[in-house]
């Protein structure tokens, strides 16, 4: 597994069930909407596992496109933040 995976597992893990509770979902079906099992959401939501290109796609065909820019607003924030900087400080790419 890819090392920054381990710095974004659980802020998507926060940005997903901000957006289930936004939507009011159920967990189950918000797995149901996003093409994935119970099992998966609660591995995504804790942090153990990542969603996948597809996975995050079926996330954003449940949101507005407000919704959508807010979305992408946040991940460029996550991206350019002080913590991302310091974390790419500490890791070895090679």
């Amino acid at each position: 597994m890819h090392r920054l995976t381990e710095y974004f597992k659980p802020h998507i893990a926060q940005i997903l069930e901000n957006c289930r509770k936004h939507l009011k979902l159920t967990q189950a079906k918000m797995a149901e909407e996003m093409a994935i099992s119970s099992r998966f959401y609660h591995d995504l939501k804790y942090g153990i596992s990542m969603m996948s290109l597809v996975q995050f796609l079926f996330l954003l065909k449940l949101l507005s496109d407000n919704e959508k820019l807010i979305l992408i607003h946040q991940l460029e924030a996550l991206i350019e933040s002080e913590s991302y900087r310091e974390f790419l400080d500490k890791i070895d790419f090679i």
